[in-house]
């Protein structure tokens, strides 16, 4: 008999009969996120979403159960981080204006930082 680490049911196979979770869930691992990666980019379903509404509503809870076990209805954080950079990426590629006079040369370290210190200068204004 297994005891299934989401939902405290008892029984005996390879997935949970009444939530569907599988019965072994193992390490986070290099070699488990990259297979991961392409399972979830092609295989979003709700469980992004249900992450979302979780995360902003009792995110330290939903850390806590995911890390004990309580998989099935959460999404992988990593996979979920990744995606969320993409998709900021994306956006803000095509949202976020970008100004007309950018083909400055930098040539060294010193007029990369001038030029940064010119142009953004809110970065340089920790006092």
């Amino acid at each position: 008999m297994t005891t299934c680490l989401n939902c405290d049911n008892e029984f005996e196979g390879f997935f949970c009969n009444l939530c569907g979770q599988k019965a072994a869930t193992h390490r986070f691992t290099m070699h488990e996120w990259l297979h991961e990666i392409p399972h979830s980019l092609w295989h979003v379903d709700s469980g992004f979403f249900v992450t979302m509404k979780t995360l902003f509503l009792r995110h330290g809870n939903a850390i806590r159960e995911y890390l004990q076990g309580k998989r099935k209805l959460l999404f992988s954080p990593f996979l979920y981080v990744l995606i969320l950079c993409g998709v900021y990426v994306v956006a803000s590629h095509f949202l976020i204006p970008k100004p007309e006079n950018v083909h400055t040369e930098l040539k060294s370290l010193a007029d990369a930082l001038r030029y940064i210190e010119e142009n953004y200068y809110k970065i340089w204004s920790w006092q």
